[in-house]
């Protein structure tokens, strides 16, 4: 950070060193190899990317691994085991879906202690830090064959959030993520006289050809039968995708692969107006394939 200097000594030249970097408002703490090196404040930004600068001037090479990013205040909606604190609408869940394990060996948990510990050290509050919700970094999957069954739905509602997850298609795929409905999974209003609903933010492979010939609203990211992403951006059916979907009151915003496609009010979107602003958070069957893992809720984020 700029105007702060680590204590020389920390660096290892030729071996593999570790940072743990800690930031809370315009507060950054490093801790180099277990050894805390500064803490300073005066950040202006407080949301923005994440970059890696290299600089060799004589020539050699720059390494990096075991890159991670924990959100703070942020819960996991998956615990990477079993479907706890999910079910499926109206029949079982198992009928078309499962959870796929694939644990990692770090220890999350034990490694977030030492890096609170250390920020402590430099004078840091640990208070409103929290401990670490180890579900978020596990490798588990949410799969859905594609068989006829049911949506599924948590068994908590919710109102303003930021949700973040990952998801994957399978070609020709087509899924959804249902937001503040009603227990019966209903996500289209026209007007009052019809029951209350929540909305749906579409999954789909926007890159099959089947899909050439759909309405804005029907590609992915975008608020279905609202408002339709301004860009498409999806990775080819089989790879992770990342989406992030914004709740403020009747203020929607989805984040795709890092880019925002979706940013609407009720005066830009009239029929944002009809929509509900508590209900249950659901993963669609839509007869196709599809994955979902790293699904974790926090705070709604104002921008």
């Amino acid at each position: 950070m700029k105007g702060a200097t680590p204590p020389a000594g920390l660096i290892k030249r030729g071996k593999w060193n570790s940072f743990d970097i800690i930031v809370v408002k315009d507060t950054l703490s490093l801790a180099i190899n277990g050894r805390p090196a500064y803490r300073a404040s005066g950040m202006t930004i407080d949301r923005g990317h994440i970059g890696i600068q290299v600089e060799v001037p004589s020539g050699g090479r720059m390494r990096f691994r075991n890159i991670q990013v924990t959100e703070l205040g942020y819960t996991s909606l998956f615990n990477g085991r079993d479907l706890t604190g999910w079910e499926g609408a109206g029949q079982p869940s198992e009928i078309c879906w499962r959870v796929k394990r694939r644990k990692s060996r770090t220890n999350y948990s034990k490694l977030w202690s030492r890096a609170v510990a250390r920020y402590q050290k430099l004078g840091g509050d640990p208070t409103g830090i929290g401990a670490l919700d180890e579900q978020t970094h596990d490798r588990g999957t949410i799969e859905c064959s594609g068989e006829k069954g049911p949506w599924l739905r948590t068994t908590k509602q919710y109102g303003d959030f930021n949700l973040r997850f990952q998801y994957q298609v399978s070609p020709g795929g087509n899924s959804g993520i249902y937001v503040r409905v009603p227990a019966d999974g209903k996500h289209h209003r026209d007007n009052k006289t019809l029951p209350p609903a929540g909305f749906e933010v579409q999954v789909l492979d926007d890159n099959a050809k089947k899909y050439s010939k759909l309405k804005d609203y029907q590609y992915c990211g975008s608020v279905y039968a609202i408002a339709g992403a301004t860009d498409r951006v999806c990775r080819p059916a089989g790879q992770w995708n990342t989406m992030e979907i914004n709740c403020t009151g009747q203020h929607i915003t989805t984040i795709h692969n890092g880019v925002t496609i979706v940013d609407i009010t009720p005066k830009s979107h009239p029929k944002l107006a009809l929509r509900k602003l508590k209900g249950f958070l659901g993963l669609q069957n839509h007869s196709t394939v599809v994955k979902f893992r790293r699904l974790r809720i926090g705070p709604a984020v104002t921008r």
